[in-house]
């Protein structure tokens, strides 16, 4: 795992990424925003969005179809429960 720092005046990034070059965490530091990236094996596609800085332990579930097309996205609260839900379908992204 590699972890690189930028500062800019006022904020602070902080990047971690996995083996692949592929973000794992974003991190900008206590009480501003988080976030962590897990992927499909085997894939450059993201599987878990999570976002740590959060209340509610939020996080979005991305699936795909056979040709790498995101097809679905959930973003779901309290280890499972509906938030907020958009789906692609032929191209279109709608949210429900």
């Amino acid at each position: 795992m590699a972890r690189r720092s930028f500062s800019v005046p006022g904020v602070a990034a902080g990047f971690e990424y996995d083996n692949l070059g592929r973000v794992e965490e974003i991190d900008y530091g206590v009480s501003v925003a988080k976030f962590g990236y897990g992927y499909w094996l085997n894939k450059n596609n993201i599987h878990r969005k999570t976002f740590a800085h959060r209340a509610g332990s939020p996080y979005n579930e991305y699936t795909y179809d056979d040709p790498d097309r995101l097809t679905d996205a959930d973003y779901l609260v309290d280890g499972g429960t509906p938030g907020r839900e958009a789906a692609a379908d032929a191209g279109d992204l709608t949210c429900g």
